[in-house]
């Protein structure tokens, strides 16, 4: 169960467009385009870079909403594409993400490597609950992870996910979950 208070913890709202911004840029992948085409109703211009996922294909109606709508064939497009458009945009730029916490990790971090302040992002989380998890064992991060107890895709120990957040991995601690049973590890 996550301990409210902690300062580390990523907080998460639904997007609102700032008007104070000069030029306006938003990524999300497969619901996450929903909270996308709500901000397209407030937001006019906006650059959307889209990544779709099975069940969850939103492209379609991110362009009827009037939005300019670039698709990445993978996770992997979706983030170089993002590098290129963080390095051309100006200053003064708003930035918003909407998908699971695995992708909103991934996509501030390059954000942040481009020079983008937290004040100048916002991130909508689509998927509470689901959590990436760093195990301090063998340096594995694990996506979409619920429960407080969970295997490591790395190195297959049960580990017991911590309440805290690092901002640097992007991603809850987590330890082994039975670190002081005999012959556990």
């Amino acid at each position: 169960m996550l301990v409210t208070g902690i300062k580390s913890m990523p907080v998460y709202r639904p997007l609102q467009f700032d008007g104070s911004g000069k030029a306006h840029l938003a990524v999300a992948r497969g619901v996450g385009g929903d909270a996308l085409r709500r901000l397209a109703r407030e937001a006019g211009a906006c650059k959307v870079l889209y990544a779709a996922e099975a069940g969850a294909d939103l492209t379609q109606a991110l362009r009827s909403a009037g939005t300019d709508v670039t698709v990445a064939a993978s996770m992997a497009a979706l983030l170089e594409q993002l590098g290129e458009a963080l390095a051309v945009l100006p200053m003064g730029l708003r930035f918003y993400a909407a998908g699971d916490e695995d992708f909103l990790a991934q996509v501030s971090r390059v954000a942040e490597q481009h020079g983008l302040d937290p004040a100048e992002t916002q991130c909508e989380c689509v998927a509470p609950g689901s959590r990436r998890v760093y195990c301090v064992h063998c340096r594995t991060c694990n996506g979409a992870v619920s429960g407080g107890i969970a295997p490591c895709a790395g190195c297959g120990r049960k580990l017991l996910v911590r309440d805290h957040y690092s901002r640097r991995l992007a991603a809850f601690m987590g330890v082994m979950a039975d670190a002081e049973t005999p012959g556990a590890a």
